[in-house]
């Protein structure tokens, strides 16, 4: 794979949006909802018996996620406002 290069350098703001969504996304069961949510719409009741948790435990996840804006009201999962930014800082690290 070539190297690939950000064509300007990253502002606080960036820096900021893209760490929240690092921070979220580190975690395994929110990784595995956006996951699950890629292939479809699905509620909290069909996401349930996917996980090991209570309901009030996967609501928290789902709501960081919407907090950060990785996922709508809807649990879609979002496109982000700027995808290369993001795109190229998780290829970095």
């Amino acid at each position: 794979m070539e190297n690939l290069k950000l064509t300007k350098k990253m502002d606080y703001n960036e820096a900021k949006f893209i760490s929240e969504i690092i921070k979220a996304m580190a975690n395994p069961v929110r990784l595995m909802i956006v996951d699950e949510l890629r292939h479809g719409k699905k509620c909290l009741c069909e996401l349930m018996p996917k996980f090991d948790l209570d309901q009030s435990t996967l609501s928290r996840h789902i709501s960081q996620l919407k907090k950060v804006g990785i996922i709508s009201e809807k649990n879609e999962p979002k496109r982000f406002p700027q995808p290369n930014i993001i795109w190229h800082t998780f290829l970095i690290l």
